[in-house]
Formats: structure tokens, sequence, C-alpha cells
């Protein structure tokens, strides 16, 4: 009997090591898959909240330069070459003509609009008139590479007292090139702008050495704080640090080995942390500059809950894994008397567990049989004949036998290293997604079938992906997954000479709306027109929101009959009386696809029809081919 005890005591110990091991690797890569999923997911969010921002931006200032450019540029030739009188003449003039939208667009974030002549100098800066002349070219990489490419530019870039994000248009003048000038907005706008996209707190962090380079030394005392982090030096717009999170948890954040290293880095990076007992991340991602060095990091701090939620998930499972392995040995020499002890383990386990003796069920959990609402197994066996009875037959899914004619249970042993996935009917018809593993018994021929539950987990991936794509409002495609869309489409046209045409349409006097009954009518409003549009598009046809009041729709029609649809839902919405007693309209512009068009050229084209209907009018449709 001694024998016999240590011979159990040495199977045990090893058998405890391997079960914990297993269980430990198995729990540990799904918390790492899950941790690494919401870090991928996090910066592709920042990514796309300031390419989001930038765009918001740059098509307001696309549509002022389409209105301003034929002025500004008529004035620069006349200013080039012009005596020093003539030219504080022509400021006068742009003073008077633009100053009124300068101080418009300072309350929407614009904190720059210079005016450059052909040679690069500055003919007037908007924003501080008395100082102009200077070649401001010499030392402004983003004016050379225009001056040299005579393209349109835009990125960030520091400059005499600031940081900026600068879009800048070339200006010719009867096919010549006459100058320049550019529109620039503050990095913390943006990364307000940011946070309107994206929800969570954001900060930028400045490489000292390029505004210790570039910024008059007042400017670095008036607008940032000197921030240390390790042996280097940063520096943060003066006091955000304290608005953004809690001073105590950033000088904290500050100390971390992992985030001084990721400011070393060129690629994105999530750090996660843990500060006064709560979980934290925060994204680090770096900010290239016109030229395409790092020049800043953007902060995205997380609340990490999701974190905490994986962390503890893995804690518990493995708190459970061990809490069984420990209670197998408590009954591990009853074993030799009676296996009621196995029975008793697999029954705590909340992931539904059969037993196979490869000719069939021989044992299962409890929860297996709740989850079928069975009393025993004997009275499951009694109606069903196989587990695999209760697989739903979907694509993608096992099923009682694969399309390889191998039965589901052999074609899961001959594959470990693939995901398989079953969906089975719980007693109240709810739908359930297990995964399914097969681990042999050792020293038999009887072998573990685990199905575990990741319907949570599934869904949890799906909530991530539609905050992704849809928009939160309206509950129709974003911006971000239209223009996927749109790119499909050029390549189908490229490709296989297929015809599709865009629709871009937004509220006649939107602001007046909101201005008059608040945003909450507002938003109202947006919702409502969003599902009468649907109910008036077709399938195949992609309706979005692009942006404010503005959308979009991708239809598989010529530019004619798209004509007539846009005309039809022009007047339905001009007879509809909306909810909150409104008379809305709407204005549409259209155009079709061209041979080698792009995203930017067909969007632009379509926007310049817009444009067209609003100078008509508005609550009307202008078209071109």
């Amino acid at each position: 009997m001694r024998k016999v005890g240590l011979f159990v005591i040495r199977y045990y110990l090893f058998a405890f090591i391997v079960y914990e091991f297993l269980f430990a690797t198995y729990f540990y890569n799904i918390y790492l898959t899950n941790k690494n999923e919401y870090h991928k997911e996090s910066i592709h969010l920042v990514q796309n909240s300031l390419e989001s921002a930038v765009h918001a931006y740059e098509m307001t200032y696309d549509d002022a330069y389409a209105r301003q450019s034929d002025t500004i540029a008529k004035l620069t030739t006349q200013a080039n070459g012009a005596s020093t009188k003539e030219r504080d003449g022509i400021r006068e003039i742009l003073l008077s003509e633009f100053m009124e939208f300068f101080n418009y667009e300072k309350l929407n974030a614009l904190n720059g609009f210079l005016i450059f002549d052909k040679d690069g100098r500055a003919l007037l800066r908007f924003h501080k008139p008395y100082a102009h002349d200077d070649k401001i070219i010499e030392h402004r990489y983003s004016l050379q590479k225009l001056y040299k490419t005579f393209s349109f530019q835009k990125g960030f870039e520091i400059g005499i007292f600031q940081d900026s994000y600068r879009f800048q248009y070339p200006l010719f003048y009867d096919g010549n090139f006459v100058g320049s000038y550019e529109y620039s907005v503050d990095s913390q706008s943006l990364i307000n702008e940011m946070q309107n996209f994206y929800g969570d707190a954001h900060q930028a962090l400045f490489r000292a050495n390029n505004l210790k380079n570039l910024i008059e030394n007042k400017s670095i005392e008036k607008f940032y704080n000197k921030v240390s982090v390790g042996s280097d030096t940063f520096y943060m717009k003066k006091n955000h640090y304290v608005k953004v999170i809690d001073k105590d948890r950033f000088n904290y954040l500050k100390d971390l080995k992992e985030f001084q290293q990721a400011l070393h880095g060129d690629d994105p990076k999530v750090v996660d942390y843990s500060f006064d007992g709560k979980d934290y991340a925060v994204v680090i991602y770096p900010i290239h500059d016109i030229e395409g060095k790092i020049f800043a990091y953007i902060l995205v701090h997380l609340n990490g809950s999701l974190l905490e939620h994986f962390k503890y998930t893995f804690m518990i499972e493995m708190f459970f894994v061990t809490l069984f392995g420990l209670m197998l040995g408590l009954f591990i020499y009853k074993e030799l008397q009676n296996r009621r002890y196995f029975k008793e383990l697999i029954d705590l386990q909340h992931d539904l567990i059969v037993v196979n003796d490869g000719k069939g069920i021989i044992d299962t959990n409890r929860a297996f049989l709740e989850f079928f609402c069975y009393e025993s197994l004997e009275e499951y066996k009694h109606v069903h004949e196989c587990i695999c009875d209760m697989f739903i037959e979907v694509d993608g899914y096992l099923t009682k036998e694969n399309k390889n004619g191998i039965d589901w249970i052999n074609h899961v042993k001959e594959n470990p290293d693939e995901e398989h996935k079953v969906k089975m009917l719980d007693c109240d018809k709810e739908e359930h997604i297990f995964s399914v593993e097969i681990e042999k018994i050792s020293e038999s021929h009887k072998f573990f079938i685990l199905f575990r539950d990741i319907t949570k987990d599934l869904s949890l991936k799906q909530e991530l992906e539609e905050r992704a794509n849809y928009d939160g409002l309206t509950q129709i495609f974003n911006r971000n997954r239209f223009e996927f869309f749109l790119v499909q489409e050029l390549k189908k046209a490229q490709r296989y000479g297929n015809v599709f045409s865009l629709i871009m349409f937004d509220i006649d006097h939107f602001k007046k709306i909101n201005d008059t009954y608040g945003h909450d009518v507002g938003d109202h409003v947006l919702r409502e027109l969003t599902y009468l549009i649907k109910q008036h598009t077709r399938d195949v046809d992609i309706f979005a929101r692009w942006g404010g009041e503005e959308f979009m729709i991708i239809t598989q029609t010529n530019i004619y009959q798209t004509e007539m649809f846009a005309e039809k839902l022009r007047a339905i919405v001009d007879k509809h009386t909306f909810s909150d007693g409104l008379h809305v309209t709407c204005s549409f512009g259209i155009t079709q696809y061209r041979k080698n068009d792009s995203i930017e050229s067909i969007v632009k084209r379509c926007d310049n029809m817009l444009y067209s209907a609003k100078e008509s009018g508005r609550n009307c449709v202008a078209s071109l081919k």
C-alpha cells in the first residue's frame, strides 16, 4: 500500500506540473492575444483619428482655396516686382478682402494665414500684418519643396514661434507660378479634433532638440513646459499634462523604462502600467514632420478597463486551474478505490467537457448537461448518438462531416494548429460559439473534448470593429470605411471597366438649425435624414456619413441614372416634414468615374459639384461626368 501511495504521489506531482503548464500556457496565450489585439486596435484608432482630424481641416481649407486663390493669385502677381509702396497698397487690399475670413477661422483653430510672393518672401501674415518681406523660404523646408515641385504640401513643421500643421497651396496666374499661400493650425487644435473623433485623453510631447533649434527662447517659455523623461528632455504645451491626466500619474509614467524606450522608437507602441491600484495604458504615436523626421509623440491615455478585464480573466482562469489541480491531489488516492473524483473535478469547470473513448461519449461535466438541459448522460445519449448532432451547419464552422469526408473529431486531431469552432443552441434556443480542442488522456485511448464558450470574446471583437467602421450617431458607414469601399470600386473600375458614380450631399443651412434649435435637434435631423435616405437606396449602394452634415453614396450606375436617383432623393427630402416640424433641404453634387481617377480626384470633383449646387441656390442637383 505504501508503494502504491508513493507511486500515486509521484504520478500526481508530475501530472499536476504538466496540468498547470498546459493550462497556464493556454490561458496566457489567450491573454496575450487579447492584449495584442487591443494594442493594435488602439493604435489603429489613433492613426484614424489623426487622419480624420487632418482631413477635416484640409476639406475646410480646400474649399477656401477654391474660393480665394484666383483673387490672391492676381494680387500676388501685381506684388511681384512691385515697389515697397505698391506692395503696401496690395497688402491693404488683401487685408480688406480676407481679414474677416481669417478672424472667423481663428475661432475654428486657424492660427496662421500667410501669402508668399514668387521669391518665397512673406508678402503678408494676416496674424502679424506688420511682419513682412522676410525671405522665409530660406528656413522653411515645406516652402522649398513647394517652390521646387509647384504642388500642394501639408504636414507638421516648427516655425519661429511655435509648432503648426501647415496646408500650403501654390498660386498660378495665367498659367504661371506666382507664389503660394498657407493656412496653419497649431498642434493642440489638431489634438483636440483628434479627441473629438477618438474620445480618450490626448497630449503631445515634443523632442527638445527640435524646439530648441527653431523656436525662440521666449516662445518656449510662453507656450511650453520642460518635461524630463529619464535622461531625455521634452516639451509639452504649458500645464497640459495637468489638464489631461493627474500630475502624479504622469510623473509615475515618465519613470517607466518601457515608456522611456518607446520615446526613442520609430513605431507606434502601447505601454501598459498600473498606478494607484488601477490599470492604464498609453498609446505612444510618433509624429513625423513634413521632412519625414520624428519631432513629437502623441500620447493617448486609455483607462485600461479592457486590460483589467483581460488580466482578471486570466487570473481567475489560473486560479481555478490551480484550484482544480489541488483538488485533484486531494482526491487522487481515493481514485484508486473509485473514480468519482474525476467527475467532481470536471464538473467544476465552466467549459463544456466531454470524455470520448473513440466510439462515443463516456462522460461529461455538469456544465455540458446543464447547457443542453439534461439530468444525466444516459438521458442525453437516449436522444443523441453524437454531440455533433447539436452542431449548427454554418460555413467556416465544424460540421458532422467535413467536405473531405473526414469526421469532425479526426479533422480536429489531424489539424491541431488550426482554430476550430462550432455553433450550438442551448436549451433556451440561444446560439453560442465554442472553440474546440482535443487532448489525449495520458496512457489511455480516451481523450478530452473541450468546448470553450467564446461568444462574448467574439462580441467584444465585433464591437471594436463596429467602432472603427460605423458612425456613432447615424449608425451608417463612417468616412474610414467608405474610403475603403471607394478604393475597391476604383480598383474594379480600373481593372474591369466597371461604371460607378459618386454622390455627395449635405443639409442646406445646417448651421442655422444647430444655432436656432440646438445640437440635439441637429443630431435628430441627421438621424432622421439618414433613415429617410436608407429607405430609398439599394443594397448595392454604399451610403456613409462623410463628416458633419455631409454624406456620400456610391452607385453602380452611370451619371444620367445617378442624376435621376439624386433628384428623387432631393425631392423626397424636400417633401418630408421632419419630426421636429422642420423643413429641411439638401444640395447634391454628382460625378462619374473617369479613367485613372484617384480618391482625391473623384472626391474633389464631386465636392466641386456640391459647391456648384450651393452656388445655384441650394436644394438642387449639380453633376459633371
